[in-house]
């Protein structure tokens, strides 16, 4: 799923129309504490800074997303090596 989304030509579309920045989402959460998935508090600037954060906005709404937000549960937990 993942080698898709990187060849998508919607994704190059976006990717060409955006300043990305390895920084830019630690610096959006300077001072702001994260909470990770095993419960550990961190502080959002430190721990993501340099890395790659994706965000998901979802409707509950929206079939569409109702449909996908299980199977990238999915995906994310064997790409992280977590059980469900």
């Amino acid at each position: 799923m993942f080698s898709l989304l990187r060849r998508s030509q919607s994704l190059f579309h976006i990717k060409s129309q955006f300043h990305f920045s390895a920084n830019r989402m630690s610096e959006l959460l300077k001072g702001v504490q994260v909470v990770l998935p095993d419960g550990k508090k961190v502080n959002g600037e430190e721990h993501l800074k340099g890395k790659v954060v994706a965000l998901y906005f979802s409707a509950g709404w929206c079939p569409p997303c109702r449909a996908f937000t299980p199977k990238l549960k999915v995906s994310m937990c064997k790409f992280f090596k977590v059980s469900e």
